[in-house]
């Protein structure tokens, strides 16, 4: 009996001492996002983003510019310098020019065209 007193004693002050120790842990720190950090942060990974694609990279490259060096300049960048970036961004043609869709929809009827699918360019014999 006496052995078993004193097991639970040891036991009891190693379960107490666990209690308290998980008691002084320390407060969380939370604070509420604020609209334009969540902006500011969206905008930049955009940038990041575009950065990251291997094309661009290469662009950059042939230009004479460092990507790294790109990447630092988008970073140290403001808030409003970052809008103004993603705004040219979305401006830009996203597929290129007319002139180019114009030149592929030709080339897509001439080859219907010779190949016999359609009969659209008079001036085309294509197979029978």
């Amino acid at each position: 009996m006496n052995a078993f007193r004193k097991m639970s004693r040891t036991v009891s002050l190693v379960v107490i001492t666990a209690f308290l120790g998980l008691g002084l842990h320390l407060p969380a720190q939370a604070a509420i996002v604020g609209t334009d950090a969540t902006i500011h942060a969206s905008q930049n990974s955009q940038a990041h983003d575009l950065l990251a694609r291997q094309d661009v990279r290469d662009q950059l490259v042939q230009m004479g510019v460092n990507p790294d060096d790109a990447l630092a300049r988008i970073n140290s960048m403001s808030e409003q310098e970052v809008a103004a970036l993603n705004g040219k961004l979305k401006e830009l043609p996203a597929g290129g020019d007319i002139v180019s869709t114009v030149a592929l929809i030709f080339l897509v009827l001439l080859f219907t065209d010779i190949m016999g699918w359609t009969d659209i360019f008079p001036f085309v014999k294509g197979k029978k």
